[in-house]
């Protein structure tokens, strides 16, 4: 499953749960997660946590205005204290 798309119309979320521990999102020694996507150096990107994805809004803004550089991307999610599950969405900012 990929977390991000290239296509600037759409973001895709993805579960966090305990098959992600040592994947792309991993538990952080201090409070929340560490959520890594791949990435562009042209693009900025946002990334947004859900905790219900039935709720509306599903999702709730956790940082707008990622500078990426090429490859991967790492962002630390210290504002996710919970268990969860968490679901994350990553864009790419216009």
């Amino acid at each position: 499953m990929h977390a991000a798309t290239p296509d600037h119309r759409c973001a895709q979320p993805f579960r966090l749960d305990e098959r992600h521990l040592g994947g792309p999102i991993t538990a952080k020694a201090a409070p929340g997660w560490d959520v890594s996507w791949q990435s562009v150096d042209t693009r900025t990107y946002f990334l947004e946590r859900s905790t219900n994805l039935s709720a509306i809004p599903a999702f709730v803004s956790v940082q707008s205005t990622i500078f990426c550089q090429a490859g991967m991307t790492t962002f630390a999610d210290v504002t996710a204290t919970n268990a969860g599950p968490l679901f994350y969405r990553v864009g790419i900012q216009e």
